[in-house]
């Protein structure tokens, strides 16, 4: 008889663990109520982009401000001061000739900026940095080693392949 008691009492006990169990689930398990697409357009807020597309910030500005065109980049290629020793500094001519310098800074241990900057000379890289430049000359595109803490001649200032005149497509720090 005890046997059977004991079974009565160990069922009753595991079934009263069951229903509190599976009374706390359902309770813990209830989501929030979520807003719907119509309450956000009735709210006026505009979710913001979950793509981010690389833009350069404030490339408008720049192009208006100094005629240099930023294009996109990973961020850790910026535009610097000249003044502040940069890491690159592009050296390139204005249409009437008047020479321009373009000094950028780099943040991380590898970087990438894509831009335009036509009738360039040279590219100075000042911090040691294994670096590569995109150059396109007479429709033809091809990429540079920079020289490390040194100035690399290109476009009308590398007089090795006739001193053509080239455009900067691309700055990319690779360690």
């Amino acid at each position: 008889m005890i046997p059977r008691v004991r079974k009565t009492l160990i069922a009753g006990v595991i079934g009263a663990v069951t229903a509190i169990a599976g009374a706390t689930t359902l309770a813990v398990a209830e989501a929030a109520p979520q807003r719907t697409d119509s309450a956000v357009q009735q709210a006026g807020a505009t979710p913001p982009p979950a793509v981010e597309d690389f833009a350069y910030p404030d490339a408008d500005r720049i192009l208006k401000e100094s005629g240099l065109k930023l294009i996109k980049g990973d961020g850790h290629i910026l535009l610097a001061d000249c003044d502040a020793s940069p890491d690159f500094d592009v050296m390139a001519e204005k249409a009437n000739h008047t020479p321009v310098n373009h000094c950028f800074k780099v943040t991380g241990k590898t970087g990438y900026l894509s831009l335009e900057i036509p009738k360039i000379n040279s590219i100075w890289e000042n911090a040691g940095h294994a670096a590569r430049a995109t150059v396109s000359t007479e429709g033809k595109t091809k990429t540079v080693t920079l020289k490390k803490n040194d100035i690399t001649p290109l476009g009308e200032g590398d007089l090795s392949t006739g001193g053509k005149e080239a455009t900067l497509l691309e700055l990319r720090v690779t360690g």
